[in-house]
């Protein structure tokens, strides 16, 4: 069996953790860049590849018209939903944005989970960098606030990120979006919310 890891999608940063075997508590990933944390941004470059995290970040001055953050603010939401958020972010949304919310980065269009995808993805390579062997399953952990349709969006960032090729190598999700309410955590596990976010 490969290795779990529990993940923190969050609005500003991400992470990645394991449950160190030697002390039963979560251990922080450091990612490439020196940082355990994920700046939650997606870039998209001239030549179409996709930029994830520092080096997104460092883009939201130079190319703001390919770059994105804080899209989790958009997830399971609709056009209608986020008007005060387009006051104060600037979100290009697609023409065709109705039910389903689009963003434009560059050239292309894409949907808030695909997005997310793509930082799931980039914490999926951090993970497996750090173990030098696959990772299999992960918990994504959701704020309790999340309504059904934003919890739904979550999940379909996964099956996005399946279809980015991510290997079939997170095939069994596990989502948190609230211990309490559906169930205990395994015994050793300590859950803690939003620490990505502070």
């Amino acid at each position: 069996m490969g290795k779990i890891v529990g993940i923190d999608l969050g609005t500003t940063n991400s992470l990645v953790a394991y449950l160190d075997p030697q002390t039963k508590h979560p251990k922080c990933i450091v990612g490439p860049h020196g940082s355990t944390l994920c700046p939650s941004v997606v870039s998209l470059d001239p030549d179409g590849n996709i930029i994830v995290g520092e080096p997104a970040r460092r883009r939201l001055i130079t190319q703001p018209e390919r770059t994105i953050y804080s899209v989790k603010r958009l997830m399971g939401r609709g056009v209608r939903d986020i008007q005060d958020e387009l006051k104060l972010f600037p979100f290009r949304l697609d023409p065709s944005s109705s039910n389903v919310i689009r963003v434009r980065l560059g050239e292309k269009v894409f949907t808030p989970p695909e997005i997310s995808a793509f930082i799931l993805r980039e914490l999926k390579n951090w993970a497996e960098a750090f173990f030098g062997e696959a990772v299999e399953r992960a918990v994504i952990t959701v704020p309790a606030y999340f309504n059904d349709a934003q919890r739904q969006a979550s999940k379909d960032a996964n099956f996005h990120g399946r279809r980015r090729h991510l290997s079939g190598a997170f095939h069994q999700w596990r989502y948190a979006p609230g211990w309490r309410r559906y169930r205990q955590p395994p015994a050793g596990f300590r859950a803690r919310k939003d620490f990505a976010d502070g």
